[in-house]
């Protein structure tokens, strides 16, 4: 997501305008380590809760995405 497209999420999100869908992502974009400092006051407003429930939709995602194709009913 680019800076641009997080400042019009940002802008959405304290209008009340964005769906879960949006409001995970940006979740996931307020608390990366490059985020700039006033963004991170956005993820102090979401709170914990919604922080926590972004990153495991996104861990559960990318799990998900590696297990595709495997077969795991074969042992080893």
């Amino acid at each position: 997501m680019t800076h641009k497209e997080t400042e019009e999420l940002i802008d959405k999100f304290l209008d009340g305008e964005t769906s879960l869908e949006e409001e995970n992502r940006l979740a996931l974009e307020v608390i990366r380590n490059d985020a700039p400092r006033e963004w991170k006051i956005i993820a102090v407003m979401m709170g914990e809760r919604a922080i926590d429930e972004a990153l495991f939709d996104y861990i559960m995602a990318e799990r998900n995405r590696s297990l595709e194709g495997q077969d795991m009913t074969q042992k080893e």
